[in-house]
Parts: C-alpha cells; structure tokens; sequence
C-alpha cells in the first residue's frame, strides 16, 4: 500500500471516529435523566444538556409539604437530576472515546 494510500485510510478512519463521537454527544445531551422525589411526591426529568424538561407531581403529597418545603425538595431534585444527568453524558462521552481510541 502506498504512503497516499495509508494516509487516505488513516484520515477516513479518524474522521468516522469523529463522526462516531458527534453522534454520541449529541445522544448524550437528548438523553433523559429522572429522579424521584422523596416520598411519593413525584418526579424531576432533565436533558443529559441540563434541561428541565419534566416535574411531575402527585397532588396528594403536595398537600403535606408547605410552599417553603415543597420549592426545597423541587430545587434540590432539580439539582440532583442535572447532577446525574452531567455525570451520565460524561460517562457516556468517555466510553465513546475509549472505544474510538482501541479501534
């Protein structure tokens, strides 16, 4: 094989790497993360970006929490959901990575 050839090889195999990993982030970043809240009080969805995307309550629990408690426990699911979520892009990011960088 030529010089032309094996750099022409080489150059599609790191742009298809990538590609791969665009491809990857951008599933990282749309992906969904849920946390419970504590109790049966409901649900908190966010993006692997950091997005809020969900809040689901049960109305009957909110009833046992006051305004001050209630915005506590939404705030810090908030915080948990998009804690979890960074920590999952990530990871997922690194494996795409890794993976690429055997290949």
């Amino acid at each position: 094989m030529s010089t032309d050839d094996e750099l022409y090889n080489l150059a599609r195999e790191i742009n298809d790497a990538v590609a791969t990993i665009q491809s990857t982030v951008k599933r990282a970043a749309t992906s969904s993360v849920e946390v419970r809240l504590p109790g049966d009080l409901g649900t908190v969805t966010v993006t692997g970006a950091g997005e809020l995307q969900r809040i689901d309550l049960d109305p009957d629990e909110v009833r046992n929490y006051t305004t001050a408690s209630l915005a506590r426990q939404l705030l810090a699911g908030i915080h948990q959901a998009e804690h979890d979520a960074a920590r999952q892009r990530a990871a997922t990011v690194a494996d795409a990575i890794a993976k690429e960088h055997l290949r």
